[in-house]
């Protein structure tokens, strides 16, 4: 909660509407409805770089994410 209180500090007036919301249940089709039901342009998310072969063994949030979403995907390592 306090990295998200400092990132949304960071980003100062720069941007006119930003929210943190926590969800439960499967992350990437519940991180790409919420995004399509509120018209996202862009969905900001940490990337732990575990390198391809332990992505294809464990999945990978972000890749699944960039896959399945229309909106802008930054991946903050």
């Amino acid at each position: 909660h306090q990295l998200l209180e400092q990132a949304r500090g960071d980003l100062g007036g720069r941007c006119r509407h930003v929210r943190t919301l926590r969800l439960e249940g499967d992350a990437v089709p519940a991180i790409c409805a919420l995004a399509e039901a509120e018209g996202a342009e862009l969905i900001a998310m940490g990337h732990r770089g575990l390198g391809d072969l332990a992505s294809l063994v464990l999945g990978s949030v972000s890749h699944g994410v960039l896959q399945r979403t229309k909106a802008a995907v930054l991946l903050v390592k």
